[in-house]
């Protein structure tokens, strides 16, 4: 069923929901298709049938590969689940090796994870993900709590899925592409099975390899569909009822075995398994004398193992190879299959140029604000690349969970895009969880919790309020509202408030050490531009009133002053890292300068604040290169304004932010290597090695800074990747104060 399961303790929810359901699954009305009408003259109509089977489903493009070197036409393709996948790119026109490719690499296995690629995201939402670990996708409504449809959103997956097909956008009968084309689904609430041969590509794709509870279901006028691997993994039936004289049915279905004394997950999979096994059983038992069936051996292959992609796509291959016998009669000369092949690239649709661009009006996005997202050029021919990425430039507003595309003819040459939207099932609320700590031995314990809110749209321009909590080592509660002031949603005038209480450590030399607390209420309205998809600027006003108090150290020490001011922050900001945790390329840019109203009156600071992490592929790994700059000009600068140093990758043989000072120099490069390949899939936890090298110190003005003076110090870490955020452990050494043992919870760049 599905080609990658989700976290054990999820599964475990998506098997109880479906053995629930299961009774109603099973059953399967007969297709009342028409004969279907073929143009190749001579030789027998030939239909291929691909069953469901997670990710051995990958061996039907080494069947597809052999069928092609043994000059076997197919004039009909009949999927299922995976076999649905891989049937409809043959069928749009991917040649097997580049169905082998797309569906092995980073790009599908993010998607069938939902991870959406930072480089889709807006620039808000890259602040976001940065800033927490993951999404709580609930909402509330007049009934209490909402939930979401699936364990996933897979928002990520229809992307994918749409991008792949993009250049069939204009076909809606699935006989009208380079090869006709059956996708087979399940009616969630009638559990008959439902043939698909129109429409959207994409969404009969989605259909058929939606798995129920763990991604959501697609809607189909009164139908729920969900995956064609519960009502018929192995579709001869569907295929028989378009009249070909010969079926080739590729049978990759085989319910994974698991241990002789199972748990209540293993027997959920086996009752299952059971059930898609005896519908099988039943289509295998449908082959008529002529028909031929292929079973590739792929047992040891469990449903979600794309780390033996090749050697599943090679398994594939050899089996269909092993029956050329058999397969001969139906073989083309090599003319005739040159001429079949020619054919079947004219039946390749052409996209027409775009008229206009219409938006659904039940979108919550205004035609104006969607349309600018959408580059596609009025009186241009549309382009399936550019497409693709105005398809996940709305994806990565993350207000939608469905975003469709449809062509509308004009007249032969030209068509509108009509462009359809599905809100999120939680919206407009959007919640963020997020843990950051840093535990060194011998040393404080530096722990936050944050919990974050957005309310988006609130209004047709794409506007949103966004509040967040941390609590911990610091307090920290703010709110900002984005009011959206043009179409495209580039400009925005952003008020903000916070609130916080944060520990500053101070190391006074011969009067000994301290810890002072800074409490601040801030106050701003910006003026926002985000440009070029990864950079913000901001311009405002900032003002601020508080006070510093003593938390830790000698009475005499205590400051106990109340802060007040005000002045104009610029800010510049730049994210293209694919990752927060384990980047490999990319960079990320946070600057900003704030200027006093008044520099003269006491504990009015002016203040510079450069930070800057540029990621370089090498080979395997991947090397970090980073740079700090912060800064009090003019004078040596108040507590409040002071900037910390210490812990993981700022000085690691320091604890967090163990000193401060009026200026901190920081220069780092971090090398990370993994321990599996990229490039399959993604586990749950991945592991990786690391090492990294740091110089810097404290000072009390920019103009003190002397190479001499820097600290040196580096570590030695292990890291891993997991569903909950990213963990490192390691040994951490700076000179001048030793080295120490820590364990960090939290992005680092």
């Amino acid at each position: 069923m599905s080609s990658v399961p989700p976290p054990k303790s999820g599964r475990r929810l998506a098997l109880l929901a479906l053995l629930g359901a299961a009774p109603a699954l099973h059953a399967q009305e007969a297709s009342q298709q028409p004969a279907l009408t073929l143009e190749r003259p001579g030789g027998p109509r030939i239909a291929l049938v691909l069953s469901s089977g997670g990710a051995r489903g990958l061996a039907h493009a080494g069947a597809l590969e052999a069928l092609e070197e043994l000059r076997v036409p197919v004039d009909l393709v009949v999927g299922s689940e995976t076999g649905a996948l891989v049937g409809g790119l043959y069928a749009a026109g991917m040649t097997p090796d580049e169905i082998a490719r797309a569906l092995v690499s980073r790009d599908w296995i993010d998607a069938l994870e939902d991870r959406t690629p930072r480089r889709s995201l807006s620039f808000r939402a890259k602040q976001e993900d940065g800033e927490f670990l993951m999404d709580l996708p609930l909402g509330f409504g007049s009934h209490g709590l909402i939930f979401p449809p699936g364990l996933l959103g897979g928002e990520r997956l229809r992307l994918e899925i749409a991008r792949l097909v993009m250049g069939s956008l204009a076909v809606r009968d699935f006989d009208r592409l380079p090869t006709a084309f059956r996708a087979v689904a399940t009616d969630l609430d009638r559990g008959s099975s439902v043939v698909l041969s129109g429409g959207s590509l994409a969404t009969a794709i989605e259909a058929s390899y939606s798995t129920p509870v763990l991604y959501p279901p697609v809607s189909d006028g009164d139908r729920l569909l969900v995956s064609g691997a519960l009502g018929d993994p192995l579709p001869v039936a569907a295929a028989q009822a378009l009249g070909p004289e010969v079926v080739i049915a590729i049978d990759v279905f085989d319910p994974m075995r698991t241990s002789e004394r199972p748990d209540l997950y293993e027997i959920g999979l086996r009752v299952l398994g059971s059930q898609g096994q005896a519908r099988e059983q039943a289509s295998r038992a449908a082959l008529r004398t002529q028909d031929i069936l292929c079973a590739p051996d792929v047992r040891e292959f469990d449903f979600g193992g794309f780390e033996r992609a090749t050697r599943i796509v090679a398994r594939g291959r050899e089996a269909v190879l092993a029956l050329r016998d058999r397969l001969a009669p139906m073989a083309l000369s090599d003319a005739d299959w040159a001429a079949f092949q020619s054919e079947r690239r004219a039946r390749t649709a052409k996209l027409p140029r775009l008229a206009r661009v219409l938006v659904d009006p039940s979108c919550p996005l205004a035609l104006a604000a969607l349309g600018a997202r959408i580059h596609s050029v009025p009186g241009a021919r549309l382009d399936e690349q550019t497409l693709g990425l105005d398809l996940a430039r709305l994806y990565g507003l993350r207000l939608f969970q469905r975003v469709n595309l449809e062509l509308r003819d004009v007249d032969p040459e030209r068509a509108d895009l009509f462009v359809s939207t599905e809100e999120l099932p939680t919206a407009p609320l959007h919640w963020r969880l997020g843990m950051q700590g840093e535990f060194t031995a011998g040393g404080d314990v530096n722990f936050v919790a944050g919990v974050g809110l957005r309310y988006a749209p609130t209004d047709e321009r794409g506007s949103e309020w966004s509040a967040r909590a941390e609590v911990g080592n610091r307090f920290r509660f703010a709110f900002e509202h984005r009011q959206a002031i043009d179409a495209a949603g580039e400009w925005f005038v952003a008020p903000a408030a916070e609130w916080s209480r944060t520990p500053v450590n101070l190391d006074l030399g011969s009067l000994g050490s301290a810890q002072y607390q800074v409490e601040a209420l801030r106050l701003g309205l910006d003026l926002v531009h985000e440009f070029a998809e990864s950079w913000e600027v901001r311009v405002g006003a900032l003002w601020y009133t508080g006070a510093v108090s003593l938390a830790i150290g000698d009475p005499s020490l205590d400051l106990d002053t109340s802060i007040q001011g005000g002045g104009g922050q610029l800010r510049l900001a730049q994210d293209s890292l694919d990752d927060t945790a384990f980047p490999r390329t990319g960079s990320r840019l946070t600057s900003s300068w704030f200027v006093p109203a008044d520099a003269i009156e006491p504990g009015q600071d002016e203040l510079v604040e450069v930070r800057l992490d540029h990621a370089l592929e090498t080979g395997r790994g991947s090397l970090v290169i980073g740079a700090e700059l912060d800064t009090v000009t003019g004078s040596n600068g108040n507590v409040q304004s002071f900037f910390p140093l210490g812990g993981f990758l700022r000085l690691s043989g320091l604890h967090a932010d163990e000193i401060s000072g009026p200026t901190a120099l920081l220069g780092r490069a971090v090398y990370l290597y993994p321990f599996a390949e990229r490039g399959l899939q993604r586990k749950p936890v991945s592991w990786y090695a690391g090492v990294s090298l740091e110089a810097g110190n404290i000072f009390d003005r920019l103009s003190d800074v002397r190479a001499g003076e820097l600290r040196l110090g580096g570590s030695l870490f292990l890291g891993v990747d997991t569903l909950a955020g990213p963990l490192y452990l390691g040994l951490g050494s700076t000179e001048s104060a030793g080295t120490n043992l820590f364990f960090v919870l939290g992005r680092q760049f």
